[in-house]
């Protein structure tokens, strides 16, 4: 559990550093501008192809879910920590 909160909080720092660099930055307006543009794809354009339109929604998603990686990683860590704290105080008792 040590090693796996170690781990944890260590990617929990180097994402929380990575969020406020001016390449993620960078980085996010680029995929909200992909965000946008799957978007009117999907909703703006009347269904041709059903199977391009599925690829779409699946781009999106991923994009969503890239971008959600990094406060996912610090919930995790904030997460883990608070069950370590509660096991410790347990075995206090």
């Amino acid at each position: 559990m040590q090693a796996q909160l170690k781990e944890a909080r260590e990617a929990a720092d180097e994402f929380k550093a990575m969020l406020e660099t001016a390449g993620w930055k960078r980085l996010q307006a680029i995929m909200d501008a992909q965000q946008e543009s799957r978007r009117n794809e999907i909703l703006l354009q009347p269904v041709q192809d059903t199977h391009a339109q599925e690829y779409s929604k699946g781009e999106l998603h991923g994009i969503r879910l890239t971008m959600d990686i990094p406060k996912l990683a610090i919930e995790l860590s904030k997460d883990l920590a608070a069950r370590a704290k509660e096991l410790e105080e347990d075995e206090d008792v």
